[in-house]
């Protein structure tokens, strides 16, 4: 029979040994974060103000910081993505065929009810009314792999036998501050990034152009991020448009929504990239 004494004894010892057992378990790992790459259409600063609503959703949702990635430029950008920097990549659909086979980006989603097309913008009061009428004259692009701003305006010229100067710039942004200013006679863009550019720049241009439509840019993941956690992104992406801070987010990137997106939706755009 045991006396106060001996109980007392007995939760003591109880609680000296189990103590140290709990204090010694090792705390969970934390999760390391993930590079989310964005194409650099606008300036890096403008784009990281733009996309962390979204970003900053992302890492709240999945316990993950998911922390934004540019480069100065395209050319820049796209050789990032080749080396596999980016761990989730917003990019050209054109290169993403590349660097699909290349490194092993897989796509996942894409802006959602939206079709992709190059055009080409004037400065307003320009005398330019037709593609044939910028025949001889220098044109600004992006950048010499962007798909819809560059490859698509080229092919055009090229299929109506326009020769043209192309000069490379950057950035979309570049392009329209390019054109609004008189400096070139016309440039390459995407209705999205003509839209984002300043009111009173944008009120400078019209646009003497527009492609096809084309499957949008995709957002991909590298293959050294786990499949749960790409599913898990790609669910939160597509239900964003499903409460008011999700199209708050959205409003910020303008875009209309995500979508699933599959390679089959990029594969006519080899044939594209063979005749560059």
């Amino acid at each position: 029979m045991f006396t106060r004494f001996s109980i007392a004894t007995l939760v003591c010892l109880i609680t000296v040994i189990s103590t140290p057992c709990n204090a010694d378990a090792p705390a969970a790992a934390p999760k390391s974060p993930l590079t989310f790459g964005v194409v650099p259409q606008q300036a890096a600063d403008k784009l990281a103000v733009a996309w962390k609503p979204l970003l900053d959703d992302l890492s709240e949702k999945t316990g993950r910081t998911i922390k934004f990635e540019s480069a100065t430029d395209i050319a820049s950008f796209d050789k990032r993505t080749a080396n596999g920097d980016f761990d989730l990549v917003y990019m050209n659909p054109m290169y993403y065929t590349e660097v699909h086979q290349s490194v092993g980006y897989q796509v996942f989603a894409k802006e959602k009810d939206t079709l992709l097309k190059g055009m080409l913008v004037v400065k307003k009061d320009s005398p330019y009314l037709k593609l044939e009428d910028l025949a001889g004259k220098t044109i600004v692009f992006p950048g010499p792999i962007s798909f819809a701003a560059t490859i698509l305006p080229l092919l055009e010229f090229k299929a109506k036998n326009i020769s043209i100067s192309p000069v490379y710039i950057g950035s979309h942004e570049g392009v329209y501050n390019d054109v609004a200013r008189g400096l070139h006679a016309a440039g390459g863009g995407v209705a999205k990034t003509l839209a984002q550019t300043d009111t009173v720049e944008r009120n400078e241009l019209r646009v003497l152009w527009s492609s096809d439509s084309y499957t949008p840019h995709p957002f991909a993941a590298h293959p050294r991020v786990e499949r749960a956690v790409v599913e898990q992104i790609a669910k939160i992406l597509f239900d964003l448009d499903q409460d008011e801070r999700g199209k708050k987010i959205l409003k910020e990137l303008r875009f209309r929504g995500f979508a699933a997106a599959q390679d089959v939706e990029y594969e006519k755009l080899k044939t594209l990239s063979k005749q560059k």
